[in-house]
């Protein structure tokens, strides 16, 4: 008897296949930012986690001066990629 072999759970699904829901693809988890800081969140004081091009994460805390700058308890002046905002919120001030 000839035909097609059944998959076993050692088989790997094909991922051209998007009708095999069982073995969904595989994509790092990325929460959805509803939006990035803009002129409601301009003088308040945030958190803004950034992804890191070499990989991991960077933290940024300060008053929002624009939406690509935050100022430092130091005073310096952070410049910042939106498009490498992972999370971000306004924090209560100190």
């Amino acid at each position: 008897m000839s035909g097609p072999t059944p998959a076993t759970p050692a088989d790997p699904a094909d991922p051209s296949d998007p009708s095999d829901l069982a073995h969904p693809p595989r994509v790092p988890h990325v929460p959805h930012v509803p939006h990035v800081p803009g002129l409601p969140e301009i003088g308040q004081r945030a958190s803004i986690r950034l992804f890191e091009p070499e990989g991991g994460y960077r933290d940024l805390l300060g008053i929002l001066e624009s939406p690509t700058t935050i100022r430092k308890k130091d005073g310096s002046l952070i410049t910042f990629d939106p498009g490498r905002i992972f999370l971000w919120k306004v924090v209560p001030p100190k």
